[in-house]
């Protein structure tokens, strides 16, 4: 029974995605998504400790908004009593998850809790966004009382590549999406990658440029081509006037994908890379020490990956390194391609990960292994190692990484310890907006441990990329209190594992300390921001 209402909630689904764009049924999915959007709006309100609701990027007013396929990006704006009470948080967690079983468009893994206070701090006080296309009015006021948003400091220069989320859609999201082995009737739909080539785009143009973030993107319009000839948004046109459906997914997809990276390309052929010399300032401490241990699973990989000869053909090399602050026994392979990779070739590459690796993820022997692709100028440029959202990645692939077969990129230049705090300083707001008050979600292990990486280097001068060292360094700087939390390695090492409501409160002022002190080493430069107004939704 309860199978056959799940099917039957998909094809209802994938039916309204399918007639979205036919003449009547927009303006009636329209209404129906304001009546939800609103009730949702409403009953969150209820809550005596929720000040306001935010909708950032799309809502169920937007032009882009398709029902059944968009979702809304929630950010609750809690008073300060709510937003320092774990139980409040924890009792609107499973308010969310209550309201994503009625409307499939409530996401509660995409939902943030902060206060107004924190907000403003995080906008107005700070040299980097907690989005990097943020922008104040691409957040939409559904309803609640709260004061206008601030517009950050710009990043500019090279430092505009060092935020976290930059490789995300390129090195990421599209792979992951383009590379997956199963396509069926669903993958037919191309909404996903057109968002994520678009973003990729907006990203790389805002990483090369002084000028102001242009927000995130718009589907009723693709940005302007000075030149007249840009490939990558010729092909976005054709699939937004197909209404986002393709008679040939897959050929499609790898072209995006090889766009893409072409686009990366050019970008690092054509923007400066800040130096990132692998440092040997620091000591570096982790759990990776074991050579021979390190050296017969690369030799295990390896022996894999020797059978798949077409990446063997066209790959410059592969790098691999067991992936840093990951609680599970991981490794990461890159392949890097050449830059004048043409796309039949790049084909053949996406074909043999699909089929033969099935996927971006696979097993060898005991391991969990996975796999990317990246062109070799874009690897070999400083913003792919500080892009990333794992801290001192490069110090790490020095220490632990081998090339497979080829030879690693090198880098040259050198970083301080300066240096490496502005790094932290750009992803502060970016980490607290996105994981601070999540303690009910699988991200909370991502979070203490990333929180202890960053406090041991800023305190200890110590890099620590071992995810057992890290947070054994968060609780040695930030003993937490044992009575309530008595069983540290099991909460630590499975993401999913369920907590009482005394290790919730615990974790939560645990989290509460830790931005604290990460906080007060971070002083930001003043700066005089900008201030606009968010748009106001009413009600229907």
């Amino acid at each position: 029974m309860v199978q056959s209402l799940l099917r039957l909630k998909k094809r209802i689904r994938w039916e309204m995605i399918r007639t979205h764009h036919f003449v009547g049924f927009r303006p009636l999915y329209g209404r129906l998504a304001r009546i939800g959007q609103t009730r949702v709006t409403r009953t969150l309100l209820k809550e005596k400790g929720v000040q306001a609701v935010f909708l950032r990027h799309s809502h169920a007013t937007h032009p882009d908004f398709v029902l059944g396929h968009s979702d809304l990006d929630l950010t609750l704006i809690l008073t300060p009593e709510a937003g320092s009470d774990p139980k409040f948080v924890r009792k609107m967690n499973a308010t969310l998850q209550q309201l994503s079983r009625l409307y499939p468009f409530v996401n509660p893994e995409d939902a943030r809790f902060i206060t107004e206070e924190e907000l403003d701090r995080l906008t107005r006080a700070n040299p980097s966004p907690v989005e990097f296309l943020y922008q104040p009015n691409d957040w939409s006021l559904a309803g609640g009382e709260t004061s206008e948003l601030e517009a950050p400091g710009d990043l500019v220069g090279t430092q505009a590549s060092w935020h976290p989320e930059f490789h995300k859609w390129w090195f990421q999201r599209l792979p992951m999406n383009t590379l997956n082995s199963k396509v069926g009737h669903d993958l037919r739909y191309l909404r996903p990658h057109f968002r994520g080539a678009l973003k990729n785009r907006l990203h790389l143009l805002q990483a090369s440029s002084n000028n102001k973030s242009q927000g995130t993107p718009k589907e009723d319009h693709l940005p302007e081509n000075p030149g007249g000839d840009d490939e990558l948004l010729c092909l976005l046109q054709e699939i937004k006037d197909r209404h986002f459906w393709v008679s040939h997914p897959q050929e499609t997809r790898d072209k995006i994908l090889f766009l893409a990276q072409r686009d990366a390309q050019k970008f690092a052929s054509t923007n400066q890379s800040v130096g990132v010399e692998f440092s040997t300032e620091y000591p570096i401490a982790t759990n990776h020490d074991d050579p021979d241990l390190r050296e017969s699973r690369f030799e295990a990989i390896k022996k894999t990956l020797d059978a798949l000869k077409i990446l063997k053909r066209f790959a410059v090399s592969a790098v691999a390194y067991p992936v840093p602050l990951s609680v599970h026994n991981r490794y990461l392979v890159h392949f890097l391609l050449p830059d004048d990779l043409d796309f039949e070739s790049s084909r053949q590459v996406y074909s043999t990960f699909r089929e033969d690796l099935a996927g971006e993820k696979g097993r060898v022997k005991d391991l969990d292994v996975s796999y990317s692709l990246a062109p070799e100028s874009a690897f070999s440029h400083s913003s792919f190692l500080l892009g990333q959202n794992t801290p001192f990645l490069r110090e790490h692939i020095h220490r632990f990484g081998q090339a497979l077969w080829g030879t690693a990129p090198s880098f040259e230049g050198s970083l301080s310890r300066d240096d490496l705090a502005t790094w932290i300083r750009i992803h502060f707001p970016y980490e607290y907006f996105n994981y601070r008050r999540r303690i009910d979600h699988a991200v909370r292990n991502e979070n203490f441990i990333l929180l202890g990486a960053l406090l041991t280097f800023l305190e200890k001068a110590e890099i620590v990329t071992d995810p057992l060292l890290a947070t054994d360094g968060l609780l040695d700087l930030l003993p937490p209190d044992r009575t309530l939390i008595k069983d540290l390695p099991r909460i630590f090492s499975d993401p999913w594992t369920r907590i009482s409501t005394e290790e919730n409160q615990a974790l939560f002022l645990l989290q509460n300390e830790a931005y604290k002190r990460l906080d007060s080493h971070l002083a930001p430069p003043s700066h005089l921001p900008v201030q606009l107004s968010p748009q106001k939704l009413e009600p229907v």
